[in-house]
Formats: structure tokens, sequence, C-alpha cells
């Protein structure tokens, strides 16, 4: 980022491996935290600044690396802590297209940078010196301020390991297609279906770690195949037995039904049915509830089996 910090609030895992991405390319970061947050000895340990803040000091560039429901709340008990003028950088649009922070807080400048993956990817991607892909936006950006601020955020994609693979976008689009991708596929039908197909399996009398080597551990190696080769050079290479199944698989299960049950989720997220969801659901509840379901899982049982054998 032409070499000027980058403040960066909270310490979840994507404030950490944003902070060591950006340590490991020269780049100063500083950590603003709460006083007697148990991350300071992690970030002293680290070697990273930790900074508070002051509205009397220049303007900041701010990455918002609190999660997406605590970052309107925060900005309304601890806004007018921020120096005027500071661009406060998103990692995902849901806050500021629910509830329009650029119009509620107009003594900044809300930008959109967010690189697509989960925190320990966007850290060993980096390592591995593999680059991954990001999105941005400048809507509601000054029109004399575009340019630099355009500027600054392909520096530090470069910086955080995205390379030149930044696209533009728009909070709105980036907070549906966020919210669809987990809802459709990445977080529902992928461990799901997994789960489905692995009990299945077991009930025919498979056995249970050939079931975890065809559905589990194959599964991380057909997903990079795909993503390296492409779909269409990865059908050109499998076998006659799995291409004939994916053919009665897919005619099977994604059918008119499922498309319209895709459809469904996707009305939800575009006209708000989901928001009021979220807002009626107890979050701890439902994550207790998850987990004790994936606890009482055989093939997480045997996934963490195999993982201490490792």
């Amino acid at each position: 980022m032409s070499r000027e910090s980058l403040s960066i609030l909270g310490f979840g895992n994507q404030a950490k491996a944003w902070a060591l991405n950006l340590s490991d390319s020269n780049i100063k970061s500083t950590i603003i935290l709460r006083e007697g947050s148990i991350d300071i000895d992690v970030i002293e340990k680290l070697n990273l600044t930790r900074e508070v803040l002051d509205p009397k000091k220049p303007p900041l560039t701010l990455a918002m690396l609190i999660p997406d429901d605590q970052q309107f709340n925060f900005l309304i008990n601890h806004g007018h802590e921020i120096p005027k003028g500071s661009i406060l950088l998103y990692a995902h649009g849901y806050a500021v297209t629910r509830f329009e922070l650029e119009k509620k807080f107009p003594d900044f400048i809300h930008v959109l940078f967010a690189p697509k993956a989960i925190a320990v990817e966007l850290r060993q991607r980096f390592l591995q010196k593999k680059s991954l892909g990001g999105v941005y936006s400048l809507e509601h950006v000054p029109s004399n301020r575009k340019n630099e601020i355009k500027e600054k955020l392909f520096s530090l994609a470069k910086s955080l390991g995205l390379g030149n693979h930044l696209y533009e976008t728009t909070f709105s689009q980036e907070t549906k297609a966020d919210l669809f991708s987990e809802q459709a596929l990445l977080c529902s039908l992928i461990p799901y279906g997994v789960k489905a197909c692995y009990e299945l399996m077991i009930r025919k009398g498979l056995s249970p770690e050939l079931c975890y080597l065809e559905i589990w551990a194959e599964l991380e190696l057909i997903v990079k195949a795909l993503v390296e080769v492409g779909p269409e050079k990865f059908f050109s290479l499998i076998s006659p037995n799995a291409l004939v199944g994916a053919q009665k698989g897919q005619q099977l299960l994604i059918d008119d039904t499922f498309k319209e049950k895709l459809n469904s989720l996707y009305e939800d997220i575009e006209h708000l049915r989901f928001d009021q969801e979220l807002d009626q659901t107890n979050i701890l509840k439902l994550r207790e509830s998850m987990m004790k379901e994936w606890q009482q899982s055989s093939l997480s049982s045997l996934v963490k089996k195999i993982q201490e054998q490792k």
C-alpha cells in the first residue's frame, strides 16, 4: 500500500492472516483492540503493533475485520473515535448493504475489499506463493478519490497475496453472491451432502475407511482438479465410469425441483427474508446444535481418528 500502514480492527482469524501477510510483505499494520483483550499477548508475541483509536489523529485506512453482525454497533458506539475522512475497508458487503452505513456514517469513506478465501487459505496460499482472487467496490467513494483509492487497493491486494486478481463489483452483488454460495453449496450441500452419502454407504455395509477415502478425502482432490484444469478439461480426463455416473447423477439429482429450491434461496436473500431469519435465530444455540450433530456423526469421528494418525 505504497508503504503506508494499515490499521486492522479486531484480531480474529481473518485479521491475523492479513497482519501476517502484510508483515511478510514489509507493510506495517497496527491492530486495534479493546483494553483487556485476550489477544494483546498474542499480538506482542507476533511482533505486531497495537494502537487505540484517536479522533485527533490523521485519517486512517481501517480494515473492519470484526464479524459482520458487529460492525453496525461498533460504528454506533465507537465511530466518534475514528478520525473523520478515514477509509473503512469491508471484507464483506453485508453490513454496509443491510444498514446503509455509508448514509448513517458519512464522515468515512466506505470501501469493499473482499479477498475470496477463508483465513487459513489466505495465509497458506501466501506462503506457497499461490495467488487467490478478490473483489472491490468504489461506489461510495467520491469521484475525485477513486483513482487514488483504487491504486491503494491493488497495492494491498499484492501485499496480501491476491496478485492482480481483483475484480470490481458492488456491495449488494457481493452480499448476494456470498450469502447464496454459502447457502446453496459451500456450507450446506457440500458438507451435508457428503454426510448423507457417507451414512448411506455405511448402511449398505461398506467399510468406514473406504467410505472416508471415497467421499471425504477424494473431495479435496476432485475440487482441486476442477479449479486447476477447468470443467471442460476435467470432463475430458475422468474415466468412462465417472463420466456416465456424472451424467446419471446430475440428471437424477439436479432436477427442476432442485433448481426451484435454489431459486427460493436466492429470492429469500434478494427480498431480505433471510435478514429476518437471521435476526430471529439464536446463533449460539444454533451453533451448539450443529456442532453436537457433527460430534455425534460417525464421519466426524473417523475424520478425527485419521487426522490424529497423520
